[in-house]
């Protein structure tokens, strides 16, 4: 729509998806959904969602539910065209993707409070206490790799697509 109409920039996610190609951002998705999920069972368990507007605080625990869903059956069943790219992910942001996917871990198995209301041995935190945390709840830590790996994937798409269109994004 955007290089239909002329224009050349967005300066937001928001705006480069908007000017994006959805028929060929949802094929994406859809082959990526097929690797990772049964999409009988997906769409069974979708809530109704307005189709006005978007309600961040009931999408994004289904959201989370289906990254975790998928996480737990890539963690089966891996697939192929995924593992090797999985690597390279963590190879490459290896500097904090450690670090991040602990700390999200850690922020959503305590409902989202914040670190400073954790025990005192994990905001504080206390090494031997953070190795054990993670030790016992690595399947968390994976998943949250997991979805940062989703993102950055779909995020080089974006860009890729809005370089093709001639599309700059500004500000990323």
């Amino acid at each position: 729509a955007l290089v239909s109409a002329g224009g050349t920039a967005v300066g937001d996610l928001i705006g480069a998806y908007r000017a994006g190609d959805r028929k060929a951002a949802a094929e994406a998705g859809r082959r990526l959904l097929d690797l990772l999920l049964d999409l009988d069972e997906l769409l069974a368990s979708r809530p109704e969602f307005p189709a006005d507007r978007v309600e961040w605080e009931s999408v994004a625990p289904w959201r989370d539910g289906l990254l975790l869903a998928a996480w737990r059956r890539f963690a089966e069943r891996p697939a192929p065209e995924l593992e090797g790219e999985l690597l390279e992910f963590r190879e490459r942001n290896a500097a904090w993707l450690g670090e991040y996917s602990l700390f999200a871990a850690l922020k959503r198995a305590h409902g989202g409070a914040r670190w400073t209301e954790w025990t005192e041995d994990l905001s504080g935190g206390i090494p031997d206490a953070l190795t054990a945390w993670r030790r016992r709840h690595q399947d968390m830590v994976r998943a949250e790799e997991f979805a940062q790996f989703l993102f950055d994937r779909q995020w080089r798409a974006v860009r890729q697509e809005a370089a093709r269109s001639g599309v700059r994004i500004i500000g990323d």
